[in-house]
């Protein structure tokens, strides 16, 4: 696992063991996703557990995402990233980042908190696997989805989440 800063590891949230084998894949973009879930008060741990349950219990080998940000900014380890992703829509998720902020952002506005973990980690990786800011969409930009919610894929549309991932690589 290459380092990502304030990385919680699977360790910690007590992740169940891997179910299968995972499609390889080399990470050329990253794309946003939202567990479509409202915060219901459970920690995040457990609610990391609960979307794991869920996407094992439809045939995938692991949560679906490489990496998950919690209500509190929080960033968790999710599949190996060296994994292709999956996803319940029609997109091919090979060569995406899948970095997914835990909550329902059709129904709320992500916390400033998630959106600075999400330039971080976008940063991150725009270094990490030398991929262009650029290369940032939502789901929604792949597949017919209300994914990541209308709140957070306004965000990114509008370009303001680039601007300040660029504002962070650019050390401003």
């Amino acid at each position: 696992m290459l380092s990502v800063p304030g990385l919680i590891g699977r360790n910690r949230w007590k992740a169940a063991a891997v179910r299968g084998e995972f499609e390889p894949h080399t990470i050329e973009r990253v794309t946003v996703h939202h567990t479509a879930v409202a915060f219901d008060g459970r920690a995040t741990a457990l609610r990391l557990r609960a979307y794991q349950r869920y996407h094992q219990g439809m045939g995938w080998p692991d949560v679906a995402y490489h990496l998950l940000i919690g209500g509190d900014g929080v960033p968790y380890e999710g599949r190996p990233f060296e994994a292709c992703g999956d996803s319940a829509t029609d997109y091919d998720s090979s060569g995406h980042l899948l970095i997914a902020l835990d909550g329902d952002f059709s129904a709320a506005e992500p916390g400033e908190a998630q959106l600075r973990a999400l330039v971080e980690l976008v940063a991150w990786a725009s270094d990490t696997f030398d991929i262009s800011p650029d290369a940032l969409r939502g789901h929604d930009a792949y597949a017919a989805t209300a994914c990541p919610g209308t709140r957070l894929s306004a965000l990114l549309v509008d370009g303001s989440i680039t601007a300040r991932v660029r504002t962070l690589l650019d050390g401003d």
